[in-house]
């Protein structure tokens, strides 16, 4: 499992008053928190296929207040060992917030491609099921 601090969207979500990282054993082991509910944050790391990734990007893209339905329609879609596309994203293990953004390989390294997705309440179990969490 990656660690928190490793995503390049934790840089982003440090902003968010919700969340809280506080380290412990002299700094060597940060935890991210989400204060409303007081659960930690579990962060993955996945790369998918150029297939893949393409739905993602739309899924992603989409209006918000239907992106978690087009995720969740995203059934058929599965991790790749090796991918141009990379998926960062974190959730609370309650399942009461879950954060994404998709990313493209493209010149040596990954750009975003995605704006940071946040959810909250019921959407977090359905974009879960693409993190593999569900």
């Amino acid at each position: 499992m990656t660690k928190y601090t490793k995503l390049n969207l934790s840089a982003d979500l440090a902003t968010d008053p919700r969340i809280q990282v506080t380290s412990s054993f002299f700094g060597l082991s940060p935890k991210a928190t989400y204060l409303p509910t007081y659960s930690p944050l579990k962060a993955v790391r996945l790369e998918f296929s150029s297939e893949a990734g393409q739905a993602l990007a739309q899924a992603l893209k989409a209006d918000p207040t239907k992106r978690a339905a087009k995720l969740s329609a995203l059934h058929w879609v599965s991790p790749s060992d090796f991918g141009n596309y990379q998926l960062e994203g974190c959730y609370t293990q309650d399942g009461t917030f879950a954060a994404l953004r998709l990313y493209q390989f493209e010149s040596l390294s990954y750009r975003a491609i995605s704006e940071l997705c946040l959810f909250e309440g019921p959407e977090v179990a359905e974009v879960t099921k693409v993190l593999g969490a569900a």
